[in-house]
């Protein structure tokens, strides 16, 4: 099949494809720069404008199946007026399935003491504008689905962490916990660390999005089952690589999320996620690698 990558040089969205690759499809890129990582001669590259429509309709005419993973934290208005443009273009140029990255985020706002899954509602007036822009792309595409017949699977992805050489858009809290080690500066956590989150390695939300892809007109939370603290992930590599914690009582945390239940996917899709201590050790190689490199 032939499918479309929207923000292809992104962190999760160079893996994944290269996973769809792995696969035998072919693929176009559609994004503002090339992924770094992947070969450029098995892909076909479009620089994309997404406030253009008919560079997106150029762009997915002809293709199967779109993933719409670009996404921009830094530009509220872009995010939301890219999403509704890929979708106008999806509309005419008619793609058989649409696969939308969504977030974590939409869950923003709800108590940190709920337990959440794909039913839960979010609370739009609590929700913080990137997690609004989500919410408000789900609509969209649910929308498109109702109206023209294209199949479409929503992916609310975690909290990503692992590496990716080259792209310096692939920062979390993992990373900066490593990177801080390996300067041989302390780790700085933020209050008590008791903040909690459900980090996913950057493998497991790929492979999630490739498993959707056999699937029509569902939404899927791509989370990691296992919630941990900033203060345990700290602890964690102090006690594997040595490095040296240091607690901020001057600095607050932010809020913890609700649990978000990740069941649906784990069922239905039979996705199954990395232990944290094993993509906690394969960043650390990966960071510690390119560490040496550029000494």
């Amino acid at each position: 099949m032939r499918v479309t990558v929207t923000g292809g040089a992104r962190f999760i969205c160079s893996r994944i494809v290269g996973k769809l690759l792995e696969k035998g499809h072919e693929v176009v890129i559609v994004d503002r720069e090339m992924p770094c990582g992947i070969d450029k001669s098995k892909v076909l590259f479009r620089i994309g404008d997404f406030r253009n429509i008919e560079c997106l309709r150029e762009s997915l005419s002809g293709t199967d199946i779109v993933y719409h993973l670009a996404e921009y934290h830094e530009d509220i208005m872009l995010n939301a007026i890219g999403t509704l443009n890929v979708l106008e273009a999806c509309r005419t140029t008619r793609p058989k399935k649409i696969l939308y990255a969504s977030s974590f985020h939409v869950y923003d706002g709800l108590s940190e003491n709920m337990v959440v899954n794909e039913e839960t509602l979010p609370n739009i007036f609590h929700t913080g504008l990137f997690g609004s822009t989500k919410i408000m792309g789900e609509v969209l595409v649910r929308d498109l689905s109702i109206k023209y017949g294209i199949e479409y699977v929503i992916l609310r992805l975690g909290p990503a962490y692992g590496f990716t050489h080259g792209l310096k858009e692939s920062n979390n809290a993992v990373r900066s916990f490593i990177e801080s080690g390996l300067r041989g500066e302390p780790i700085e956590v933020m209050g008590e660390g008791r903040r909690r989150c459900q980090y996913t390695f950057v493998d497991d939300l790929a492979d999630g999005c490739i498993l959707a892809l056999k699937k029509a007109n569902e939404t899927y939370n791509i989370i990691s089952p296992d919630e941990v603290t900033t203060g345990e992930i700290a602890e964690l590599l102090k006690r594997k690589y040595g490095f040296e914690v240091l607690y901020d009582a001057t600095r607050e945390e932010g809020p913890s999320m609700p649990y978000i239940s990740p069941r649906k996917a784990m069922r239905e899709l039979g996705w199954v996620t990395t232990p944290l201590e094993e993509g906690v050790h394969r960043t650390y190689l990966a960071i510690k690698e390119e560490h040496e490199h550029n000494q």
